[in-house]
Formats: structure tokens, sequence, C-alpha cells
């Protein structure tokens, strides 16, 4: 549906703070491709990032290129197959927006430092730690992403330690700063974050059945990320989903190494494929969203319809800035009546009982579409986006826990993006808490039954000021 996921292209060739230096082999940045191009990635930087502090980062030395860029293959790969198994983000999100085969250096150009070396040889991306125990290095490449699913192949080194590991890196907003997904040798998984070069654990490393390991043997490593919600998946096995709002802004993506010893190894990547996720992603394989359940009209024999791939929001226009009805579930039906002008979303018909006319839409990235084709359906304007109304929080009562907004922020109907909004509520705003999401995440708050009947509402967390967690009960919605 996107006409292309590039976003933003730039080079980088030096990077110098106190914790690192780094510098890269840059490459002339790409004219833009049309629709079918999918070209992935420019070479931005390879950058280096000290885990420890304590230890100082080597001064690199740069590689020229070794070839001259070619274009980007301009035929995408074919569409997943029935091979692939429910509940795998590839077979429910469809091709790709974007992918890399390996086959030339056009996106990844060699380059290296002291901490690791890079190349394309044999259709693969070859990236070698050279034994700087304890740091962590990357390469990024453009575009510049925000909400993703990513894919890569990712081959086992031949001789590692078992502490060493290697994977993605993504959102990534600066230099020394990003979230990693990674595999270790010892076959586990991870997901790490990097903030100006101090690292800490989102998820720690953990063995799981999905993961082969042993010299050789090729994972396929998944990372889907909607706002603060990452979803993990090795070889199409969902492995677990976590939260965090560090960074929710674009970043850039990549690949990194860290050697666990002083002894190099090597990580190899046979190809990278990227979906560009315009609403919530609720993978069929993970925890079932808690939100309403929106059940759509039955469909008409010989009428077009969509079917949801997965769990998807049915929403009040075509943006996320439009208030949700609920979420249709994986594997129901609706009728389609029309398209956006960009063509990424659906108007489908829903009960009367969730919209006051009857319509809906529903991100094209989440369905099927059967008995027609996006072509033909007729081009729906979408309605007025609805301004941002304001909440009148009830006044903190003496004696409870009082919270403050950072900033302003929606209060929601229950603990997650996924949960409709009845509106925000400014900057510097006290708010009675009287609870907690079970994930630490999400705090309850008092608002006019007006509003909610249940006088409660939902605000996250990273929106507030810093408050003990352990003063508030846990609560469910």
């Amino acid at each position: 549906m996107k006409s292309s996921i590039i976003k933003k292209i730039s080079t980088v060739c030096i990077f110098v703070s106190v914790l690192a230096l780094a510098l890269s082999a840059c490459a002339p940045a790409p004219t833009p491709v049309p629709t079918q191009d999918v070209a992935l990635i420019q070479t931005q930087a390879a950058q280096t990032v000290v885990a420890d502090l304590t230890q100082s980062a080597p001064i690199p030395t740069a590689l020229p290129p070794t070839s001259t860029p070619q274009p980007a293959p301009t035929t995408p790969p074919p569409a997943p197959t029935p091979s692939l198994e429910a509940g795998d983000p590839a077979l429910e999100l469809g091709a790709p927006d974007g992918f890399d085969t390996f086959d030339s250096a056009a996106n990844f150009a060699p380059m290296g430092n002291r901490c690791f070396q890079t190349q394309i040889t044999g259709g693969q991306f070859v990236m070698t730690a050279l034994g700087q125990a304890g740091i962590y290095c990357w390469a990024t490449s453009w575009p510049t992403l925000q909400n993703f699913y990513i894919e890569t192949t990712a081959v086992m080194p031949d001789v590692c330690a078992s502490g060493d590991n290697f994977g993605l890196l993504v959102r990534s907003p600066d230099s020394f700063s990003g979230v990693l997904f990674g595999l270790s040798c010892a076959g586990e998984f991870s997901l790490k974050l990097m903030t100006g070069g101090s690292l800490s654990e989102i998820v720690p490393p953990t063995a799981s059945e999905a993961i082969l390991a042993g010299a050789g043997q090729v994972n396929r490593m998944g990372i889907a990320a909607y706002g603060g919600d990452y979803y993990l998946y090795n070889n199409g096995k969902y492995l677990t989903k976590t939260t965090d709002y560090t960074y929710l802004e674009p970043g850039d993506i990549g690949y990194y190494v860290s050697a666990s010893t002083s002894n190099p190894f090597t990580s190899r990547y046979n190809e990278i494929k990227v979906w560009v996720l315009d609403d919530a992603y609720y993978p069929s394989s993970a925890p079932t969203p808690s939100a309403p359940t929106v059940e759509p009209v039955p469909t008409v024999t010989g009428a077009p319809y969509v079917t949801t791939t997965t769990s998807v929001n049915i929403r009040s226009g075509p943006g996320t800035n439009y208030p949700v009805y609920g979420v249709a579930p994986a594997g129901v039906s609706a009728p389609v009546t029309g398209i956006s002008p960009d063509g990424w979303w659906y108007v489908i018909t829903i009960p009367t009982t969730y919209s006051p006319d009857g319509t809906a839409w529903v991100s094209a990235d989440y369905v099927t579409l059967t008995g027609t084709t996006a072509a033909e359906l007729p081009v729906v304007p979408p309605p007025p986006p609805p301004p941002p109304a304001d909440v009148t929080p009830v006044p903190p009562a003496p004696g409870g826990l009082t919270v403050q907004t950072t900033e302003p922020v929606n209060v929601r109907a229950g603990p997650g993006n996924e949960f409709p909004s009845y509106g925000q509520v400014p900057t510097g705003t006290p708010l009675q808490a009287v609870g907690l999401s079970q994930d630490g995440n999400w705090v309850a708050v008092t608002i006019p039954t007006s509003i909610a009947p249940s006088g409660i509402g939902w605000v996250n967390s990273a929106y507030l000021q810093a408050f003990d967690p352990a003063d508030l009960p846990t609560m469910q919605p």
C-alpha cells in the first residue's frame, strides 16, 4: 500500500563524544526510488558504544568501500506462502514494504573500526566483532522508522563464546543510543536499551526452543514495535512481549555486535525485510488486547469484503488520530465499501451500536481484500479528525497520591494505547492516582463520572513526574 518506506536520506561520517569515537566510510545518498523499488537502506555510519563506562573506546580506522554501490533489486520478494505457520508476523502482514538481499553494497557499504568490520559477500552482510570485550558496536542505515516489524535471517557464528551476542538495532536516535534485539551464542535472546552509552536490560538473556543454536544454524529474527510495545520473534515463533517508552520517535535501524571475550567472532545475515505499521499491531500469537471487541456486520454473498489477519483497531477515521471503536479479532470479515485517498485504510460496515452511521475504518496492513481490488474501490474522503477534548480531572483528595503530567497526555478507558481516549489533560495537571496496571506502565486516575461511568481513566506513566509505584495497588481495567 505504501509508495516507499524511504523517509530520510542522509550520510554521517564522524561521531565524537567522551564515550566513544566512530568514523564510517560514507557512500553518496541515493536518489529516491519509484513505487515498486523497495530498496531499503543507505549506510549512514559505523558506530561504537562503550557499555562499561570504565573502559575507553578504541580510535577507529575507516575502511573504504571495496566496490561501487549498485542499485538495489527492483523486484520484491514473493509474498509469504502457506508454508509459514499461523501466528508468524510475516504471514499476517503480507509482502514487506522494503527489503535487502545483500546482493550489492548499495545499502550497507563495507566499513569498520577497531571494534568491528563489515562486508557484503556471497549475498550476505557479514559483521565481525574484533574482540573488544564488553563494547557494543553498530552500523546504521536509513530510513528512520518509528512503528514497524523488521525481520532478518541471522547465521550463527562458526566459532564464538557463549556470551557473544549480535543482532538488530532499532529506534536509534543518535550515535550512542537505541534498542538492541539480539541472540547470543548460548542460544538466548535479549532486548537491551542503550542510552547515551549506558546499557540496561529490557528483557534479560532468555533461552528458547525457538532458537537454533550451533555453528551455521539460521535464525529468522523478528521485532515488532508500535508505541512502547515490543514483540519479539524467532523463526516465526513468538518469544515475548515487553513495554518500554524510552524511544518512541523514529530512529535509525542497523546491526550490532558485542564480544564477551578478546576473541573475535563473525555474524552473518542473508536478508532484511521491513514492514511499516500504520496502526497498533496485535500479533495473533501474542496475548490478545483487552480492549472492547467489535463484531462487524455479516458479509453479503458476491459483495467485496475484508478479513482480518490479526486483531486490529476499528477506528472512526483513517488514522491513529481518530478514536477507536474497539478491536476486531483475527479471522473476522466485514463488507468493504471504500478506500482512503492514500490507499492505506479501508472503509468497512459495522453495527450502528458502535458507529452512528454504521461505517468505520481499518488499516490495510492487517486485512486481506476479497471480491475486488483496491484500485476498483471508490475513494472516500476522510472525515474531519476530532479535536482533542480536554478532560477536567477530579481535584485530588487530601492524603492521596497526586501525580502530575509532564506534557499533554491522553486519558484512556484502559491501560493501553488500544483503548479509546476520553480526551487530554494539559501539562502540569495534578491527578488523583488510585491504581497501577499490572505491567506498571499505566496509572489509574479519577475523572468525572460524566466522562466515564466508573470514574476512572488511565494515563501513561511515561508522561508523569516520578512517583513511587509501591504507593499504588495493582488494578484491572
